[in-house]
């Protein structure tokens, strides 16, 4: 189930007033031409142009038949949007060996909505394309839109009939968010125990053979109580200006930890954090129903340790603060790299790409496509370690203004 692949030539050509790759958004006008450079003397022709959306599914799973591995596949094709305008009509004279070909101009507007088959309107998904292939068989999911130009016209009796195709990328305009929404985790009842949370002596190193010892002494070691809350961003903005909020906060509790320490400042610290969006598709073509679940690391701590940080101390004070790994980093997201503003010891932006494409949450008639932000973190608190980690929605919106871009003049020499 091939996606459409672009076919022009001197028969029939589509410019458009953009510089490939064509991209756009819901409400844009696409500005361009078809043109015709190849000879052709017509008394009756016609150009038309339309714009097409899709989104197409296909599911191959291997079979078993009496003994033999056969490949049985189920498909979907579900119509988003079909906008054709005939943009002339009459007459066609192109000279042989004509330098300069016939153009007939036209521009069509990306609606920022569509109606589905169930009668439902929602907002016209963006371009998308998820390819995965297991031991089970293949998926194949992807939302794509194109423009198709048709010439006909009769000659010598005869009608003839040209044709082009030029795939195009849209994406939904989504506002910039100045300000992110966020919700607050909070994993309870943690607790470590050492003798190192004592005043004086966090920084006391001991061996193994006296960590050993200390379980068999008769005075207990502290024990210090607290409540670990992580603060995460609900959305999450493609090319955003803003640093993503990943925040942690350790909130003592009072009423479980030993009251010899009750008022003495613990040194806590940050040794590793990780951050993974996990994407997860839904293909259901017909009644067929499979998922494809994609994960691409962050690699957090590699832009930390690029800051010169081995690990990363948590304030402390009567109130507890939070410290925003996030904000450390400047941590912000594109649709294939994550973007932080940190450099390598070259003095090179340091730019991690992706391992897979990220796109925002949708859904069409045989598409849903959400997306999950998995996170984990390790810290030590009076030299033992604690560890919090977990996985929630997150949702995923495109980049958040319209490009500013001036069309650019067709041209009408030959390119072929």
């Amino acid at each position: 189930m091939p996606t459409t692949k672009i076919d022009v030539g001197p028969k029939l050509d589509i410019f458009l007033a953009t510089s490939p790759p064509h991209r756009y958004v819901a409400t844009d006008t696409i500005f361009g031409e078809v043109q015709r450079i190849q000879h052709l003397v017509s008394a009756d022709a016609k150009v038309t142009i339309k714009l097409r959306g899709r989104a197409k599914t296909k599911i191959t799973s291997k079979v078993d038949v009496s003994y033999l591995n056969v490949n049985v596949w189920n498909r979907d094709r579900d119509d988003i949007i079909e906008i054709e305008q005939t943009i002339y009509s009459g007459p066609v004279h192109i000279p042989e060996d004509s330098q300069e070909a016939q153009g007939w101009p036209f521009s069509i507007e990306i609606p920022q909505v569509y109606t589905s088959a169930a009668g439902v309107t929602a907002l016209l998904p963006n371009s998308f394309n998820v390819f995965h292939k297991d031991d089970e068989g293949k998926i194949e999911a992807f939302i794509e839109y194109a423009l198709f130009a048709e010439l006909t016209a009769t000659v010598s009796g005869s009608l003839k009939k040209f044709e082009a195709t030029l795939p195009i990328h849209i994406r939904q305009l989504t506002p910039i968010l100045t300000t992110l929404d966020t919700s607050d985790i909070l994993d309870k009842a943690h607790v470590v125990k050492s003798r190192q949370l004592m005043p004086g002596s966090e920084d006391v190193e001991r061996s193994t053979s006296k960590k050993l010892k200390n379980l068999f002494k008769s005075s207990p070691a502290a024990a210090f109580a607290f409540d670990i809350q992580v603060t995460l961003p609900d959305i999450i903005q493609l090319e955003g200006p803003n640093p993503l909020p990943l925040k942690v906060r350790v909130i003592p509790d009072r009423s479980k930890t030993s009251q010899e320490i009750l008022n003495v400042p613990q040194k806590m610290t940050l040794t590793w954090v990780s951050a993974n969006i996990v994407s997860f598709t839904e293909a259901t073509p017909n009644t067929m129903i499979r998922h494809v679940e994609q994960r691409s690391n962050f690699r957090i701590w590699e832009m930390v340790r690029a800051l010169g940080k081995t690990n990363i101390e948590i304030p402390w004070s009567k109130e507890p603060e939070d410290i925003d790994v996030g904000e450390l980093i400047n941590l912000r997201f594109g649709a294939d790299r994550v973007v932080p503003s940190v450099k390598r010891s070259n003095g090179l932006p340091m730019i991690v790409p992706c391992e897979f494409p990220l796109f925002p949450d949708h859904e069409t008639n045989n598409i849903k496509h959400a997306n999950f932000l998995e996170w984990e973190i390790i810290g030590r608190i009076g030299g033992e370690k604690f560890t919090t980690k977990g996985v929630r929605p997150v949702f995923v919106v495109c980049l958040g203004e319209k490009d500013a871009y001036q069309p650019r003049p067709i041209t009408r020499e030959r390119r072929h």
